[in-house]
């Protein structure tokens, strides 16, 4: 009788316990970095008789998190990938936006205009039309200027960037081994430790291993995330600002030394062949960054998929579903009721033996 009431008593405890867990994992319903956490039971050591033993009912093993290691290692790469994409996509599509948005002609259309007005001068020659000549060629000037501009201005926001993340890294690594030399790992530690390695994914590739444990080591490189989709971009804008200069600037030295030479051997400078092959040449460069921005926002696009579908098993997995906490709960408060019932009964009876024995 005695031996009920202690194992009642168990029980009572150990779901005082889930109880207790589950209004915790309720409280921080909303809080979006946190890891719903579960009691893990154990069936408390039976007691020994020479013909039988009895039980004693339950006991905590443990309070675990709702996480999946493989799946988390999975999220933090795709993570990396993701932005990785999302940052090239984003600089690109900026350079291709505001050549396309600049409020004068393109480059090539006064490049067409100036050797227009070149050929004209060499069928006519008329005086008028050097003015018109000169008045294309500073056109062209002033666009590759801009152009000049506009393609360092990239690149040096870029380059900023890639030193602010550098930076953001180093103080998120030292908030991560404060982090790591914790012990023990409450539940907490390991949800902030999770979600350092996530923002460090985001700016570059984050590898850990022995995770949770004494020799925690972890691995950075610059081969992903934020800051590999901002170097990639500064090299590509760098090729893109060298093609763009080696094709105009041929184009004005000999058109310096033309109007210098008080425009003298025109049709040097419009052989068709040579003024179509320029022309084209420039244009193929524009194709190119618009073919190369639609073509970074789908490969942006699919890299976001699949990092959304990792992304979503990952929140099924750690989040706090209130219907399923209440069902638990429910459940939880009749098991405790029950063997407070069961207290109840055997005191009674405890009573009536020693009514009788008085």
């Amino acid at each position: 009788m005695m031996q009920s009431i202690y194992t009642a008593q168990n029980s009572m405890r150990a779901y005082q316990t889930k109880i207790d867990t589950i209004s915790h994992n309720i409280s921080n319903i909303n809080n979006k970095n946190y890891s719903k956490q579960k009691v893990k039971f154990t069936t408390a050591p039976s007691i020994e008789h020479q013909n039988y033993s009895i039980g004693t009912g339950v006991s905590v093993q443990s309070i675990d998190r709702n996480h999946d290691e493989v799946l988390f290692k999975q999220l933090t790469k795709y993570i990396s990938d993701s932005s990785e994409k999302k940052e090239s996509s984003n600089k690109l599509n900026q350079l291709n936006k505001s050549l396309n948005s600049y409020n004068t002609e393109n480059i090539s259309n006064l490049v067409n205009k100036y050797f227009d007005s070149v050929s004209k001068y060499a069928e006519t020659g008329e005086e008028e039309i050097k003015i018109e000549i000169t008045e294309n060629f500073e056109a062209i000037k002033t666009r590759k200027g801009y152009l000049k501009n506009l393609f360092n201005d990239e690149i040096n926001k870029s380059l900023s960037e890639i030193n602010e993340i550098r930076d953001e890294t180093q103080s998120q690594i030292k908030e991560l081994e404060k982090l790591i030399k914790h012990f023990p790992k409450t539940n907490n530690i390991k949800d902030k430790i999770d979600e350092i390695e996530k923002d460090i994914s985001k700016n570059q590739k984050f590898q850990s291993y022995n995770k949770y444990e004494f020799n925690y080591q972890y691995e950075i490189k610059e081969t992903s995330g934020r800051i590999k989709g901002l170097i990639d971009t500064v090299q590509l804008f760098e090729t893109i600002k060298n093609s763009f200069n080696e094709k105009i600037t041929t184009i004005i030295e000999e058109g310096e030394l033309f109007i210098n030479d008080d425009f003298k051997n025109p049709n040097k400078i419009i052989e068709t062949e040579n003024k179509e092959l320029r022309i084209n040449d420039i244009n193929q460069e524009f194709i190119n960054i618009s073919l190369k921005a639609e073509n970074s926002r789908t490969i942006e696009k699919i890299s976001s998929a699949f990092f959304l579908s990792i992304d979503t098993q990952n929140k099924q997995l750690k989040e706090v579903n209130l219907d399923q906490e209440l069902i638990d709960l429910n459940m939880s408060l009749k098991v405790y009721q029950a063997q407070s019932v069961i207290i109840k009964t055997a005191d009674e009876m405890l009573k009536t033996i020693i009514n009788l024995k008085s």
